[in-house]
């Protein structure tokens, strides 16, 4: 309606404006969810926490779902808050216990967010991490020398028997 027809209405008439509140959503992105790490390592990395929503997401909480006895520490732990397509860089630090088993490790990354008092969605990202056994360079050096040896051994052996 426009403004003259309004006038002509004899009834009540009420000024009505919305205020849009826009919605909050947040991204989790890693450059990289699988590590090879051989014992006694720790993994480095990290990820970004990004708003592309239409609202301020605040009271953002990054925390890590780990095996037994892994740690896992996390800068900044709590960040206070994100206005719309503003991101900002979490450093994760993992690491896995001194007697670690060889094979596959998962550890999962939550976030946790509100946005109007209201808790924001986020997909868990998952770390997939396998672990190797250190090799053991000494062993392979001494078994390699012992391999040039019995070639060589062989060679020699089979020079002096051709002579004959």
């Amino acid at each position: 309606y426009k403004e003259q027809e309004l006038d002509a209405i004899q009834g009540g008439k009420i000024r009505l404006e919305l205020i849009p509140r826009g919605i909050g959503k947040l991204e989790v992105r890693a450059t990289n969810l699988y590590h090879e790490i051989t014992v006694g390592d720790e993994i480095n990395m990290d990820i970004t926490v990004k708003n592309y929503g239409t609202r301020r997401i605040d009271n953002i909480k990054v925390e890590t779902d780990n095996p037994l006895n892994w740690v896992s520490n996390i800068e900044p732990a709590l960040i206070s808050s994100l206005n719309p397509e503003q991101e900002q860089k979490v450093k994760v630090a993992i690491i896995p216990p001194a007697d670690v088993s060889v094979g596959a490790q998962e550890v999962k990354i939550k976030t946790e967010a509100y946005a109007n008092n209201r808790r924001v969605e986020t997909d868990d990202k998952t770390i997939r991490i396998q672990v190797n056994a250190k090799t053991n360079i000494l062993g392979t050096v001494l078994l390699i020398a012992s391999l040039i040896g019995i070639i060589v051994g062989i060679v020699v052996f089979g020079i002096k028997i051709s002579k004959r």
